[in-house]
């Protein structure tokens, strides 16, 4: 790996997650959406829940009536089109608050443990860092209340500059903001898909952050798959000699 002076991270179960316990994404979402629904009525199962919102995601357009996905336009009508299949709920305008009260409160998310102590260290070694995520617009007020923000020149949110992970484009995006060259930057995310694969073929190198340690990618991937952020000083200081 070449020397790297710009190092950008996904958001979303890379520096936090939701406070879910054991749970996929997926399925922490489900849990979440299903217990609105039943406080409004409706009898869903978590994975009856989870299996309806990943059909409907599937289903729906990057863009619709001229909502980019993750937009708050776009949640609404995913949440109506989920209500509907539903059958509806007692009252579908508090709900759809309610959610949307959910995902803006930063209470409701935690920072992993090795993610403070790790931007420090890089902040103080001079590196610059940035976000690429595919998150909705709320995402910078949801890192300045984990206390996250102050570590990034440039967060890249796939709803407001309207490009998303995989694509080439968000990459071009975060290299422009922070003036980075792609072979002297460093994306690390969980997603082999959106962040491995992506920033590699946007120029960037890349690491696959693999919390868990159970992949199906870790041997396609090989040494670029690492279990903590606590890693990159390693792997970074090797790139420098």
């Amino acid at each position: 790996m070449p020397r790297i002076g710009t190092i950008f991270f996904d958001a979303g179960n890379t520096l936090f997650d939701l406070k879910e316990a054991g749970l996929s994404p997926e399925r922490v979402r489900g849990k979440i959406y299903a217990d609105v629904a039943r406080r409004y009525g409706n009898d869903v199962s978590d994975d009856e829940m989870t299996k309806h919102m990943t059909e409907i995601v599937r289903a729906m357009p990057q863009r619709i009536d001229g909502a980019y996905r993750y937009s708050v336009k776009w949640f609404r009508i995913f949440i109506d089109r989920l209500f509907e299949r539903l059958g509806g709920v007692s009252d579908a305008r508090l709900a759809t608050q309610e959610l949307f009260t959910y995902f803006r409160d930063d209470g409701n998310f935690f920072v992993f443990d090795d993610v403070s102590p790790v931007l420090e260290e890089l902040r103080k070694r001079g590196y610059r860092m940035g976000i690429i995520s595919n998150w909705s617009p709320t995402l910078p007020m949801v890192l300045y209340n984990l206390g996250l923000l102050e570590f990034f020149k440039c967060v890249v949110v796939s709803a407001t500059v309207e490009l998303e992970k995989p694509g080439k484009a968000i990459f071009d995006k975060a290299l422009e903001c922070t003036g980075a060259a792609p072979g002297m930057a460093l994306h690390v995310g969980d997603s082999f898909k959106h962040d491995y694969q992506g920033a590699g073929d946007a120029g960037l190198k890349a690491l696959l952050l693999d919390r868990p340690g159970d992949s199906p990618h870790a041997d396609e991937v090989g040494d670029d798959r690492i279990r903590s952020l606590t890693e990159l000083s390693g792997i970074l200081a090797h790139a420098a000699e």
